[in-house]
């Protein structure tokens, strides 16, 4: 494995991936949740069937990384739709979700770091990308 020296200055915890000719991008370290099960990336995930339960929980998302993140939806099928960017430091309410529903959290290429199902005993979900 080849390394190399990147100058500038980097917040303690932040990982850096480099991209192309030596362009780095900073990674998120971390996440903080709850009323969410996590899942790797590696496991391609879909919502579940919100037939049985209509419960509406709102789905808060938090930035606290020096990039956007971008929060995809997985639909029925798995397909990701687009749903959110939200900006270094912003904190929203991403969704009025539905119990076992899942979204993924993408570094600001795209490339996925997380993704989270909604708990079925949730009332609020929370998700803070560090």
């Amino acid at each position: 494995m080849r390394t190399s020296r990147l100058a500038g200055a980097v917040a303690a915890g932040t990982a850096l991936a480099v991209v192309g000719a030596g362009q780095a991008v900073a990674v998120p370290s971390g996440f903080t949740y709850y009323g969410v099960y996590p899942f790797p990336c590696s496991q391609r995930m879909k919502s579940g069937d919100t037939s049985a339960d209509l419960t509406r929980i709102p789905l808060y998302i938090s930035n606290e990384t020096s990039a956007d993140i971008h929060v995809y939806w997985r639909d029925y099928v798995g397909s990701r739709k687009l749903g959110k960017v939200i900006a270094p430091g912003e904190s929203q309410r991403a969704y009025n979700s539905f119990r076992r529903a899942v979204y993924e959290i993408a570094d600001e290429t795209g490339q996925c770091l997380r993704q989270f199902s909604t708990r079925t005993d949730a009332t609020q979900a929370n998700i803070a990308v560090t």
